[in-house]
């Protein structure tokens, strides 16, 4: 079973997040971290206000791209 989308976005933000401001909040290194980051960080430290508005922005584009419409 996938992990939500969303989920797997707010993962990868957040490790790279942390993996700037304090490294030592990561699980494991770049090398061991699971497709999508999942893992990487514990998910209580992706609630930080600026990896939620990388998630924000990204779902807003996300919503917006998909309510366009598209060419058969």
């Amino acid at each position: 079973m996938e992990p939500p989308l969303i989920r797997v976005f707010e993962s990868i933000y957040c490790y790279q997040y942390w993996e700037q401001q304090d490294p030592s909040k990561l699980l494991a290194s770049r090398e061991n971290v699971a497709p999508g980051a999942v893992g990487g960080v514990e998910e209580r430290f992706c609630k930080v206000p600026d990896v939620q508005a990388s998630v924000a922005l990204l779902q807003g584009n996300l919503n917006l791209f998909n309510g366009l419409p598209c060419e058969s």
